[in-house]
């Protein structure tokens, strides 16, 4: 598989510190999730990838070397994963256009992963995008390769996403029952947000890199508390209110039961 951390992804859409940290935060989390593949993978970076801006007129490489914890952690995980300069093998091609929502991304990650999965058999891999970006948060996008040629490539943005990424391409065969051991949260096919009888999946932004579900016939938003000090006999799930957006309440991840003794009353969810 080949993986391409998206460049284009970064593009000054966040308004501060706090907000880039925030989802520089799922950023590293899904570089771990990708470290953990077991299966032969090949990751790729643009030459330019630390001269794209989090926020309007910062480089990602400034913005990261204020936070030297972070700073640290984001070395450590791309020293693990080697990632590859796809300039040095490049397989798009310069005079071409390829076009996501009549932008030409030539010169790109983009381009390069469009352009191998048209030219590859059996070809399999990503773009792994930061949250809230133009790419939006679809398991695929739509390349227009020359106008005309239309290319379809498999995004993510979380190690949510990854996870059923890599579960829906048959590489590895989902754990039903969670591990309550387990270091990391529990998926939400691990949870009780599975019953489609029950809960839909929303369009509402990420919250902390989950995927926000509707309690059917209700106000309710049910979304995994995706923090690692919540992982084990701690797992649980976050509800809100969809009119209000105000926290309600908590339930444990494997029972439909909304507690509201653990209420935060200044909490909320951004839904965009």
């Amino acid at each position: 598989m080949e993986l391409f951390i998206n460049e284009s992804s970064l593009h000054g859409q966040y308004n501060d510190n706090n907000q880039f940290f925030r989802a520089f935060k799922i950023f590293l989390s899904s570089l771990n999730k990708i470290s953990e593949i077991k299966n032969h993978k090949e990751i790729f970076k643009s030459d330019y990838f630390f001269y794209f801006s989090g926020i309007d007129g910062i480089f990602l490489e400034s913005l990261i070397k204020n936070n030297p914890a972070l700073n640290q952690t984001f070395a450590q995980n791309l020293q693990l994963l080697n990632p590859k300069s796809w300039q040095k093998n490049q397989m798009h091609i310069d005079d071409c256009s390829y076009e996501f929502n009549k932008e030409n991304f030539v010169g790109t990650s983009v381009a390069e992963i469009s352009e191998r999965s048209l030219v590859t058999k059996d070809f399999f891999g990503f773009l792994l995008n930061f949250s809230e970006s133009k790419f939006g948060s679809n398991e695929n996008i739509n390349v227009l390769k020359n106008t005309e040629e239309k290319i379809f490539i498999d995004s993510v943005i979380s190690s949510e996403d990854i996870e059923n990424w890599l579960i829906n391409r048959g590489f590895i065969i989902p754990a039903e029952i969670y591990d309550e051991n387990s270091r990391n949260p529990p998926t939400d096919y691990q949870t009780v947000l599975k019953d489609n009888l029950i809960f839909e999946k929303t369009n509402y932004p990420k919250n902390n890199g989950r995927t926000v579900y509707k309690k059917k016939d209700s106000n309710e938003l049910w979304v995994v508390d995706s923090a690692p000090k919540h992982a084990g006999s701690k797992a649980h799930i976050e509800v809100f209110d969809e009119r209000t957006r105000k926290h309600l309440g908590t339930s444990l991840y494997n029972v439909v039961n909304l507690n509201t003794d653990y209420k935060v009353d200044n909490r909320t969810i951004n839904l965009g």
